[in-house]
Parts: C-alpha cells; structure tokens; sequence
C-alpha cells in the first residue's frame, strides 16, 4: 500500500517524508475509522518510560485513537505489564 492509499491525501511536508510502500497486518478498517497517532520509544525504555508509554497509551485508547505502531519488539512485545 502506498501512504496515501492507506490514510488519504497528505499535505506537502508529509508526501516528503512518507514511505513510497506500507506493510499492513490487521484490520485496514481501524486506519480509517477514528484518529490515530504512533507512540515513539527507546530501545533502552527505563522502566518509568514503559509505565509512562502504556498510561499514554490507555488513555488515548479510552477516547477512542487508534494507536498505529512500527511493530518495535521491545515496546510493543512486553513480557507481562510494564
């Protein structure tokens, strides 16, 4: 998929930055169905940052965003809570 096809036109500065091709695994609904937002982390996250990550998190998720993620193994793969 291009960015476009997935999120519909883009303004100047984000066509400069977009990927040319997106890879997608779940439901394509949920990209064009509420707002959403990507939550960027470390690969070193403090434990404080992986508490801060999921609040943020729940939070946006209770008014209804969608979080769109990059698949990075160490946030989104957690063992158990943070």
């Amino acid at each position: 998929y291009s960015t476009e096809d997935l999120y519909g036109p883009l303004v100047e500065h984000e066509r400069k930055y977009a990927p040319e091709e997106l890879y997608v695994f779940g439901e394509l609904d949920l990209l064009r169905s509420a707002p959403r937002v990507s939550i960027v982390g470390s690969r070193s996250a403090t434990r404080k940052g992986l508490v801060r990550a999921a609040t943020l998190t729940a939070r946006l998720v209770e008014q209804g965003v969608t979080i769109v993620s990059g698949l990075h193994r160490h946030c989104c793969a957690q063992d158990g809570d943070p």
